[in-house]
């Protein structure tokens, strides 16, 4: 496992290693001892399927539930471990320009239509 810091201040790349697959004692602890230490680490070209990436994340301690599973009006794409911050719908075409969901976003972050 290799660590690369891309920022002075935060961010690290992290190579030589594989998160799907089961991490031992030494290398979780080296791995959390880098999240300290860079508050942000980047995993290029990890093919994570939902299964993997919720295992990868439990590691960690306990999941937080996504504010998506207080939404029952609408299916859900994504297991309810996994928040779904997308413009796709739950047929993973992108949402039109009207969405309402899109629209809420909107107003979320300040901008009125």
């Amino acid at each position: 496992m290799h660590i690369r810091p891309l920022h002075p201040v935060f961010v690290a790349e992290m190579t030589d290693i594989d998160p799907r697959n089961n991490l031992n004692q030494e290398t979780f602890l080296r791995l959390a001892a880098a999240l300290e230490h860079h508050g942000v680490l980047v995993f290029r070209g990890q093919p994570l399927d939902d299964e993997r990436q919720i295992a990868f994340s439990r590691l960690f301690g306990s999941l937080e539930t996504p504010i998506g599973k207080i939404r029952t009006d609408h299916k859900h794409r994504l297991r309810k471990e996994l928040a779904d911050i997308s413009n796709l719908d739950e047929n993973n075409n992108i949402r039109a320009s009207t969405a309402q969901i899109k629209k809420k976003s909107r107003e979320n972050s300040g901008r009125r239509m």
